[in-house]
């Protein structure tokens, strides 16, 4: 199985527009390449307005092969304002927890939100020697969250080593 995660982070002036159309051709791509498409994560600038990212999870037996060429296009000529990245979820790997800064938080609520959040339950890993940073808000436990959270991180570290 090939599970694969897709991240998006805006790095320069870009307008929200652009960012919500990226993160919906990312959505549509993930949820056609597996039918148990997830959303791991969704960041918001100083409004709910003001996407600045997301991390998608595609569960499936060819799902990091599918997405892998779509990839160029999923850009849609914004590669300079916006990174999007593509890992294939990774097994096992091991990080030194001192390389590991945690956080716990509330996640930000939508406006129209029926529900209010009062634990700190989301994580956030910042990866000290590279300076990745990942955060999980999908989850209801801030155990379960900590979990997907490191598996990101374990993705991405590996992507970047090139495994």
């Amino acid at each position: 199985m090939s599970d694969a995660y897709l991240v998006m982070n805006k790095i320069g002036e870009v307008s929200p527009a652009v960012v919500q159309d990226m993160f919906r051709r990312c959505l549509l791509a993930v949820n056609e390449v597996s039918p148990s498409a997830e959303i791991i994560d969704v960041q918001f600038g100083e409004s709910t307005e003001e996407l600045v990212g997301f991390a998608l999870k595609a569960s499936g037996p060819v799902a990091y092969e599918t997405l892998l060429p779509m990839l160029p296009q999923l850009h849609g000529g914004h590669s300079a304002q916006l990174i999007v990245q593509l890992a294939k979820v990774t097994a096992g790997g091991t990080i030194n927890p001192s390389e590991l800064q945690v956080t716990y938080f509330r996640k930000e609520l939508a406006v129209d939100s029926r529900f209010v959040i009062h634990t700190e339950s989301c994580a956030r890993l910042g990866h000290i020697t590279t300076g990745i940073v990942v955060r999980s808000t999908c989850r209801r436990s801030k155990a379960a969250n900590y979990e997907e959270a490191l598996g990101l991180m374990q993705s991405l570290l590996a992507a970047r080593r090139g495994n």
